[in-house]
């Protein structure tokens, strides 16, 4: 493998991109900082926001747009025509390698205009990941801040064809030339990179297979250190308070948890538009000892609480990709989680957790139970989850991944 140094366009690497937030925006630091920590990689990298309190290294300039971003058409195309406007001076001073669209917005409602008319560069797009298999009505204010018009039921949340569901509702509200602008930037890209086995299955529609690289998100083991399983009944769960998060059905688990185990305590961190709802179901079940809402918490404090915990539970109700689990596996801490897209492919049930069906509290009260009671398993599912997370999920074991896909289009 050359040395040769790569000169890598971020257009755009993100609409935010952060070291001190749990979501997307994480995801582009890191991607940027152990690159051009670990390699001979050079980042001109364009976002709109940037909000970092660890410096990116030397080897990585940003170019932030500052454009107001209230969810409209207005925003959106002005933040794509400012990247395309602002990438075009880069290549035209720069020495540029390769062209790398990281993060983009959504399931057929992406488009690069950078990589649709400058065919001379690879173009890189990724990670992308399947959407959601269910939206409820308080979705859109994480994601717009305004309601939807109608909610996703849980009915609809059946294993058989849910994916499809999704799909086909979101097709109606997409117009014939987003799908085309979508369609043209995959046709023009050299690799796809996929978060896993459902997304690299749902993009082979448009990206021949062999184009198309699974490489999974990472997790910072510096960030979240091992440490024993502590003898407590503390779990811990966390995330914004959002129906499709499911914490209501972990709280509904609790009575049965605690005829079991009546030293337990449900540790829920973060907040949102059903914090109320889950505090009256709380109070409802009689369990104002047992559950203790926290708030939100700084990212800073977040692994004091995997630390402290013996457990760690994510109930949700539709995840595409999630970081908790592999949070909680690089400190050492067994996962109960449900069998959505997102967790399946981590969470390796039996060993570094269990899987349970969706919306369904008695099996999320069985698993927490048994590794409640049973000290030796909770250590053995934890050590296990750290070894799992260092030689898959380690941020520098993905980097190595991102420089080979890179060296790759390059041959």
């Amino acid at each position: 493998m050359t040395n040769d140094k790569l000169h890598v366009l971020a257009v755009p690497a993100g609409y935010l991109i952060s070291d001190i937030t749990g979501t997307d925006a994480k995801v582009s630091y890191e991607i940027l900082y152990h690159l051009s920590r670990l390699f001979n990689v050079n980042f001109q990298a364009i976002v709109n926001f940037a909000k970092i309190e660890k410096p990116l290294p030397s080897n990585v300039k940003l170019y932030r747009l500052n454009v107001k971003f209230g969810g409209g058409v207005f925003e959106q195309t002005t933040f794509i025509y400012k990247y395309f406007k602002r990438s075009l001076e880069i290549l035209k001073k720069e020495k540029i390698s390769i062209l790398h669209h990281i993060l983009p917005f959504g399931y057929r409602t992406t488009f690069n205009p950078v990589a649709i008319s400058n065919k001379d560069y690879p173009f890189v797009i990724g990670p992308v990941q399947c959407p959601h298999t269910a939206f409820f009505r308080d979705d859109n204010l994480l994601m717009w801040g305004r309601m939807w018009s109608e909610s996703r039921p849980i009915s609809a949340l059946e294993e058989i064809g849910i994916e499809r569901y999704l799909l086909d509702a979101t097709l109606r509200t997409l117009k014939p030339t987003q799908i085309q602008l979508f369609e043209k930037t995959l046709e023009n890209c050299d690799i796809l990179i996929a978060v896993n086995k459902a997304a690299k299955q749902l993009y082979k529609e448009y990206v021949e297979s062999e184009k198309i690289s699974i490489i999974p998100l990472g997790v910072n083991l510096e960030e979240f250190k091992f440490s024993p399983v502590p003898e407590t009944y503390d779990i811990l769960a966390l995330g914004g308070h959002f129906e499709r998060k499911g914490f209501n059905y972990l709280i509904e688990a609790m009575p049965n948890v605690l005829k079991e185990a009546p030293k337990a305590k449900l540790h829920l961190l973060g907040a949102g538009p059903q914090t109320e709802n889950l505090k009256k179901l709380t109070k409802k079940l009689h369990l104002e000892e047992n559950v203790i809402f926290h708030g939100f918490v700084p990212r800073s404090e977040v692994p004091k609480f995997y630390a402290k915990c013996r457990v760690l539970c994510h109930p949700s109700l539709s995840e595409a990709y999630e970081n908790v689990t592999l949070e909680a596996m690089a400190s050492g801490r067994p996962c109960v989680a449900t069998n959505t897209i997102g967790s399946r492919e981590k969470v390796v049930d039996g060993k570094t957790g269990f899987l349970v069906p969706v919306a369904d509290s008695r099996s999320i009260a069985d698993a927490l139970i048994k590794i409640l009671s049973d000290y030796e398993l909770a250590k053995k599912m934890g050590a296990e989850g750290r070894r799992f997370a260092g030689d898959i999920y380690d941020w520098k074991v993905i980097a190595r991944h991102y420089y080979e896909a890179y060296r790759e289009v390059l041959k």
